[in-house]
């Protein structure tokens, strides 16, 4: 089966988070998606949406640009926005294995949130885009 793609483009901001969340749900569950695999998916790009509105953004302008790519054994899911660049030694603490990162500290739960749900979270800047591309397999074969 060929894979399937949808491609967003949302605001910054907590409604364009929402958003962009409703409409990977539903193209999820047009695709057959387990709703439990759909769940998480969706609470995965409304947690990325929601960082780059209340970290990246802070009340900027700006929009995200969002592609699902759903295949018969996993999903990709990339999400960039052209907010300056995050600091990369922060969100390597945040990326690293839950037992080395402090569990006291009060951001990047988000991050650590969506890292329990994906098999793969890498972050990249491109062409002064920030880039969040994150990959999970679909047990079972989901579509």
């Amino acid at each position: 089966m060929l894979s399937k793609t949808i491609t967003l483009r949302v605001p910054a901001t907590f409604e364009g988070s929402r958003d962009a969340a409703t409409s990977v749900r539903e193209f999820l569950n047009q695709l057959s998606v387990r709703p439990g695999h759909a769940a998480r998916f969706e609470l995965v790009v409304a947690e990325s949406v929601d960082n780059i509105a209340s970290h990246a953004r802070c009340d900027e302008d700006g929009v995200v640009d969002i592609s699902v790519v759903a295949g018969r054994e996993a999903l990709r899911i990339v999400i960039s926005d052209d907010a300056t660049a995050s600091d990369t030694d922060v969100l390597k603490n945040f990326m690293s294995p839950p037992e080395t990162h402090d569990e006291h500290s009060e951001g990047g739960r988000g991050i650590q949130l969506i890292r329990r749900i994906m098999d793969k979270v890498v972050y990249t800047r491109e062409h002064d885009r920030n880039v969040l591309t994150m990959s999970a397999k679909l047990d079972g074969g989901g579509l």
